[in-house]
């Protein structure tokens, strides 16, 4: 997945000041690449995309906004575009506005799916953040019914079974 993969997205703009400002005040996914769409290895294949977000609660224009601050600290999403810009080159951004965040949030998602399974790993920026992943399963398990939340909870808390052979031996 690359660039040319994006459908509904607006045209690219330098990654500067004014293509934060100029970017809607909506709920929406983002992606940065590399300027010109400058191709890059992966574990498999090339691509030019280097960060692929969206907004949870703000807008896009805030969120980019929040990304022009380069805190000084490395899981910063700020910091790791300031250093691609100082070490690598310069980065364009381009963004999709929903009408929910939800819609927002669908469309990262299916994003980082989609380039996952081409290139068996996500975009370099983004990075999977320690609690992550059980936020989101607290956030997803807030719109069952009781019935499924409990037979989630039985899920969860079943012991794993024995190991088959090859899974013990590393094969």
């Amino acid at each position: 997945m690359d660039s040319s993969n994006l459908i509904d997205f607006a045209g690219w703009r330098k990654w500067c000041r004014a293509a934060a400002e100029e970017a809607p005040q909506k709920p929406g996914a983002y992606i940065f690449r590399l300027a010109a769409g400058e191709s890059f290895g992966r574990l498999k294949g090339k691509s030019d995309l280097v960060y692929i977000g969206s907004t949870t609660k703000r807008t896009i224009r805030d969120r980019l906004r929040d990304h022009l601050s380069a805190k000084k600290i490395e899981r910063n999403v700020g910091y790791r575009l300031a250093r691609v810009r100082k070490e690598v080159g310069p980065l364009e951004v381009s963004w999709r506005a929903f009408d929910t965040h939800g819609g927002a949030k669908h469309e990262e998602r299916a994003l980082l799916g989609s380039y996952e399974r081409d290139h068996i790993e996500f975009p370099p920026l983004n990075r999977q953040e320690p609690g992550k992943g059980f936020r989101q399963v607290l956030e997803l398990s807030e719109q069952l019914s009781p019935g499924e939340l409990q037979r989630l909870i039985e899920i969860i808390q079943k012991p794993a079974g024995p190991l088959r052979e090859e899974e013990s031996s590393g094969r």
